[in-house]
C-alpha cells in the first residue's frame, strides 16, 4: 500500500523539479512564437516627410483645335454695322484688330448728348440766377411792407374824444392791410424759392441723364475695334438665314461673328470614372499621353467639367463625367494630331508636402480604428493613426514621425506579406482610384 502511494508521489516530484529547470527554456520558446526570430525577421519601412501629388487617371480622346468666339461689343443699346473685318483664312497674332464697325451714329450720339450737357448747363446757371433776382426783389418788396406796417400801428387812432369813430376803425384796417401785404409777401418768397429749388433739381437729373448718354455713346465708341483673342485662323460664323458676316451687315451685340482657331492648343475630352470625380474642376492642371505617339506628353488644364454623369456602355454600369480640356501642343506636333486619337491623361487634383505615406500592408484594422507598429530598438510599439487619403497601394496617414521605422507587417502575428487587392476599394478611402506621385 505504501508502494502504491510512493510511485505517484515521485512523479510528481519529478515532474515539478523539471519544470523549475526547465522553466527559462520553456517561456523563451513560448516567446519565440509569438515574436520575431532572427531566421523570420518582421520587415520594416523608415518613413519619410515627403512631398507628393495626387492624380486622377482618366482615357478619352482629342477633338480638335480650340476655337475661341469673337463676338459682338455688349453696347449699351442699339444694333452695329460692320465697317471692316479680317478676310477669312487669315493667320492673325494676338490683339491685332479683325473687326471694325461703323462709328457714325456713336459719334452723332456723342456729339448730341454733349450738346444737351452743355445745354442743361446754361439752363441750370439761368434758374439760379433768376432765383436770385427774385428772392431779392422779394426782400425789396418785404422790407418796404415792413416799414409800411411800422407806419399804420403808429398811426392808429385810440382816442375816442379827439377821433371819430370812422378814423379810428380805418388806422385799424390800414395796419391790418399792412400786416396781410407783409405775410403774403413772405408766403410768395418761400413758394418761389421751393418752386426756383425744384426747377434746379429738374435740371440737374436732366443733365446728369445727358450726361450719361455721353459716357454711354463714349463706351461705344471704345469698343467699336474687336482684337483677336488669340494668334489662328480666322473663321466666319454662319448667322440669320445661313448668311456669312461681311461689310455692310447689322448685327446686334452678343451674336458670333467668327471664330479664331488656336494653332497652339488642341482640345480633348477625358472621361472620369464617376467615384474619381470629387477634387476634378475647371483649372486643374492635367498631363497627356498620345496613344498614337509613344513616349510623347503633352499638358493642359481642364476647362468644364460635365454636370451629369453618364454611361457609354450597356454592358458596363458604371458612369463617367465628360471633362472637357484644352492642351498646350508644341508646333512640329500640331500638324500631326487628329481629332478623334485616343489620349490618356492623369488630371492633378491635390497637393501635400511633408506627408507621411505608407504601404497598406504597414496600416492594421483593429475594431474601428487604424494602428501601426513603430520599432524602437528591439521593441514595437502600437501607435494609433489617422487615414486622411489612400490609393491603389498606399496610405496617406497622420500620427508618425518622420524617420521611424514602421512594421510593414504585424510583428506578433505568423503572416505572410501579400499584394494589395487593388480592384477592392476600402473604406477609408471610399473607393477612390488615383496615383500617388512622389517629388
Amino acid at each position: 500500500m505504501k508502494l502504491k502511494i510512493a510511485v505517484p508521489t515521485l512523479v510528481v516530484l519529478a515532474v515539478s523539479l523539471t519544470g523549475f529547470y526547465l522553466k527559462d527554456t520553456g517561456w523563451k520558446t513560448v516567446s519565440a512564437y509569438f515574436s520575431p526570430s532572427s531566421e523570420d525577421p518582421v520587415p520594416t519601412v523608415r518613413a519619410q516627410a515627403r512631398a507628393y501629388t495626387l492624380q486622377v487617371g482618366a482615357d478619352g480622346e482629342l477633338t480638335g483645335l480650340e476655337m475661341k468666339q469673337v463676338q459682338v461689343p455688349r453696347i449699351p443699346r442699339g444694333s452695329l454695322k460692320i465697317a471692316w473685318l479680317e478676310k477669312e483664312g487669315t493667320i492673325v497674332d494676338a490683339g491685332a484688330p479683325i473687326v471694325r464697325f461703323d462709328n457714325s451714329d456713336a459719334l452723332l450720339n456723342l456729339q448730341q448728348n454733349r450738346n444737351t450737357v452743355a445745354s442743361y448747363g446754361s439752363r441750370i446757371n439761368k434758374s439760379r440766377e433768376d432765383g436770385l433776382s427774385q428772392e431779392e426783389v422779394y426782400r425789396i418788396d418785404r422790407n418796404a411792407a415792413e416799414l409800411d406796417l411800422n407806419y399804420s400801428e403808429r398811426q392808429i387812432r385810440q382816442d375816442e374824444e379827439i377821433f371819430s369813430r370812422w378814423e379810428i376803425e380805418e388806422s385799424i384796417m390800414s395796419a391790418a392791410l399792412a400786416k396781410y401785404k407783409k405775410g403774403n409777401i413772405e408766403r410768395r418768397s418761400t413758394l418761389s424759392r421751393s418752386l426756383s429749388d425744384a426747377d434746379l433739381k429738374i435740371l440737374d437729373i436732366e443733365s446728369k441723364k445727358a450726361e450719361t448718354e455721353a459716357k454711354m455713346a463714349e463706351e461705344t465708341l471704345s469698343s467699336l475695334e474687336v482684337a483677336s483673342p488669340a494668334s489662328g485662323v480666322v473663321l466666319y460664323k454662319r448667322i440669320g438665314w445661313g448668311r456669312l458676316v461681311e461689310v455692310g451687315t447689322e448685327v446686334w451685340p452678343g451674336m458670333t461673328l467668327m471664330e479664331i482657331a488656336d494653332l497652339n492648343k488642341f482640345q480633348g475630352k477625358l472621361n472620369v470614372i464617376e467615384s474619381d470625380i470629387a477634387g476634378v474642376d475647371p483649372g486643374k492642371k492635367v498631363g497627356v499621353e498620345l496613344s498614337a505617339f509613344p513616349g510623347s506628353r503633352v499638358t493642359g488644364t481642364v476647362t468644364k467639367v460635365a454636370t451629369a454623369a453618364q454611361q457609354f456602355n450597356r454592358d458596363d454600369p458604371r458612369k463617367y463625367f465628360v471633362c472637357d480640356v484644352v492642351l498646350d501642343v508644341p508646333s512640329d506636333m500640331m500638324q500631326r494630331l487628329k481629332p478623334g486619337m485616343k489620349i490618356k491623361g492623369e488630371i492633378e487634383i491635390g497637393k501635400r508636402d511633408k506627408s507621411i505615406v505608407l504601404p497598406k500592408s504597414a496600416v492594421i484594422k483593429k475594431g474601428s480604428e487604424f494602428v501601426v507598429f513603430v520599432k524602437k530598438g528591439d521593441k514595437y510599439l502600437e501607435r494609433k493613426v489617422k487615414i486622411l487619403d489612400g490609393d491603389y497601394a498606399f496610405y496617406l496617414v497622420e500620427g508618425v514621425n518622420g524617420s521611424e521605422e514602421v512594421c510593414l507587417q504585424h510583428p506578433f502575428e505568423k503572416q505572410k506579406l501579400r499584394l494589395p487587392d487593388f480592384s477592392a476599394p476600402t473604406p477609408a478611402t471610399q473607393g477612390r482610384r488615383f496615383t500617388v506621385v512622389f517629388g
